[in-house]
């Protein structure tokens, strides 16, 4: 078993780092992309001594969205669906080859409005994927299925 490997998945629990970009194609259908990035570093106890592990979970997804507000309201609230890949990189991962998934992507999301062009952003984007980390033997390190939150909080800017 690899030292470096996290015991829980709230071990690669952190900050994420990205963006999104948000094209409304009606007014209650539309399309967003979005990519972030979350980096830890944890210190590792084993019989050889202390060491620091690190790993990095980068996520890019593709989602429809549903407003279910009319057209006519300030705020927006959205249902998002879609596919997205999810990677484990870093330190952790690299004897497994930092594998990269296919997930299903469900969200909801919000806006609301602040000023006049400028906009509040919250939401939830859940990615599921199965998770498998084999070494070149295709001993199984770990495996299942995994559930990842994103809770997302920022500042829109709005054209219209």
């Amino acid at each position: 078993l690899n030292a470096n490997l996290p015991t829980d998945p709230s071990d690669n629990s952190g900050l994420a780092w990205g963006g999104q970009g948000r094209l409304w194609l009606g007014p209650r259908v539309g399309i967003q992309v979005q990519a972030t990035v979350a980096a830890t570093s944890r210190r590792v106890v084993t019989p050889a001594g202390l060491f620091h592990s690190s790993a990095r979970v980068v996520t890019a997804t593709v989602q429809g969205l549903y407003n279910l507000l009319p057209a006519s309201a300030a705020q927006q609230l959205w249902l998002s669906g879609g596919p997205g890949v999810i990677n484990h990189g870093g330190e952790a991962y690299a004897p497994y080859g930092s594998p990269t998934q296919l997930a299903g992507v469900l969200g909801v999301g919000s806006v609301l409005p602040l000023m006049s062009r400028l906009k509040a952003n919250l939401g939830v984007t859940s990615l599921f994927y199965s998770f498998g980390l084999s070494d070149r033997s295709r001993t199984f390190a770990q495996s299942g299925f995994q559930v990842d939150f994103l809770l997302q909080a920022g500042l829109t800017l709005g054209w219209h």
